[in-house]
């Protein structure tokens, strides 16, 4: 089982040595590629706030409930 798990491995692994440049024509290639989707930008139009005063009196105002998000450290565990 290790064998072919391991042969999965080393067979998708890039053996191309040629290297990378960047041109115009893969530029726009890779910038279509990267630049997130209408569907995946969709947490903009979410009215974030700031505050959490500014929650509070927002959420009693609606009768919703409040999302507080707080953390220690890089958003991306990069710390």
């Amino acid at each position: 089982m290790g064998v072919i798990i391991g042969s999965f491995v080393l067979a998708g692994c890039n053996t191309n040595k040629e290297q990378f440049s960047l041109t115009s024509k893969s530029y726009e290639m890779w910038r279509d590629y990267i630049t997130p989707t209408k569907n995946e930008s969709l947490w903009k139009s979410i009215p974030w706030r700031s505050s959490f005063r500014e929650g509070l009196i927002d959420a009693n105002e609606h009768k919703k409930p409040l999302l507080l998000w707080a953390m220690n450290g890089h958003p991306l565990g990069c710390t």
